[in-house]
This record gives structure tokens, C-alpha cells and sequence, in this order.
């Protein structure tokens, strides 16, 4: 990636088994740590999920603005990030649609039953639960991310994060998206 790309991965070391990049190009990471790379400060928190090593990634810039990334969580339980400009933030399914692909046979019950385990992904109101324990006065933008393609609803969800929570400025994670953060605007 670094010699792609132009920079350097930071995960975790058993996130680091599934990715076809060399280790030199990675920077290792554990739940509860925090490094500094190039004028960032990234700290990592390990998250509920079913698969080995998944963390969320609050990112600290030089002007102090913070971004959190929080994707494949299967639980809201304890999830609480204060104080952050933005928020990358999964929303992976709503239970209803779910059921609904369940019933008509669209959806694998296996698939279904992982996703909605408590460990495997997260429902737009679990999104909402941890956005309403997380987001203050510092938030500009919220992010929705890692949708399911048969089990979400782009529009449903932009609508339910902001009636619920009043926020306007929510947006879906696609190709193309900027975020205002730090001195270069595009950041995505």
C-alpha cells in the first residue's frame, strides 16, 4: 500500500493476517494504545465483534480536530466516544428489511443470524444509540458507514439520524465524499 498509495497501515496484528501488504508497510496497534505518524495521534479501542482484533480509530490532526472511525461492531453495550468533530460510524442493517429478506428466502439464515448476533454488525438503532451518547457541540459531520447492500436503506438512515438526533449535516460513506478535516479539505 505504502509504495501504492503513499502510506503507511495502522491495525491491528491479527487484522494484519487478512491484508496482502507487507508488514513493512504496516504500524501495528492494540486496543488501549496510542501512536503518533506523521503529525497524527491515533488511538485504538477494541470493539465487539466476531471477528479477532477489530478496533475503532480516534484520529487526533495537528490542529487538534478528532475523527472516529467505528466499523464492524456487533454491540452498542459501553460504546461511548465524546468530543469528536466527525464520525465514521457503521450502520450495517435495519432488522425490519433483515426479516424481511429472511422470510422471502433473499438472505441466507446463516448470514442473517451473524449479522444480527450481538457480535456481528450494527442495526441503524444501535447507530443511533451510540451517536446519541457520543455526539456534543465539537460534532460537524456524522458519517454512515459499512452499509449492507440487501439489508439498509441509504435514504432511511440519512432521515433517521437526523430526526433522532437533530443533526443535519449526516451523509452515507461513498466514493467521492468529503470530509473537512485538518488543513486539506479532502480528506476522503
Amino acid at each position: 500500500m505504502t509504495e501504492t498509495y503513499g502510506f503507511t497501515s495502522i491495525c491491528s496484528k491479527p487484522t494484519s493476517l487478512s491484508l496482502d501488504i507487507s508488514p513493512t508497510y504496516i504500524r501495528f496497534i492494540d486496543g488501549g494504545q496510542t501512536i503518533k505518524l506523521d503529525g497524527i495521534e491515533v488511538t485504538a479501542f477494541d470493539v465487539p465483534h466476531d471477528a479477532y482484533g477489530t478496533l475503532a480509530f480516534s484520529i487526533t490532526n495537528e490542529l487538534g480536530e478528532k475523527l472516529l472511525y467505528l466499523t464492524d461492531c456487533g454491540s452498542p453495550e459501553g460504546i461511548e466516544f465524546e468530543d469528536h468533530d466527525i464520525f465514521i460510524i457503521e450502520a450495517n442493517y435495519d432488522n425490519s428489511k433483515l426479516m424481511e429478506n429472511l422470510d422471502s428466502g433473499r438472505l441466507h439464515f446463516a448470514v442473517g443470524r451473524r449479522t444480527a448476533s450481538g457480535t456481528g454488525h450494527l442495526e441503524i438503532n444501535e447507530t443511533v444509540e451510540i451517536l446519541k451518547n457520543s455526539i456534543g457541540d465539537k460534532t460537524k459531520q456524522i458519517i454512515l458507514s459499512h452499509l449492507s447492500d440487501a439489508n439498509s436503506d441509504k435514504q432511511l438512515f440519512v432521515g433517521k439520524i437526523k430526526d433522532e438526533l437533530g443533526f443535519e449535516n449526516v451523509s452515507i460513506a461513498e466514493y467521492g465524499l468529503n470530509i473537512n478535516f485538518g488543513e486539506n479539505q479532502d480528506f476522503l
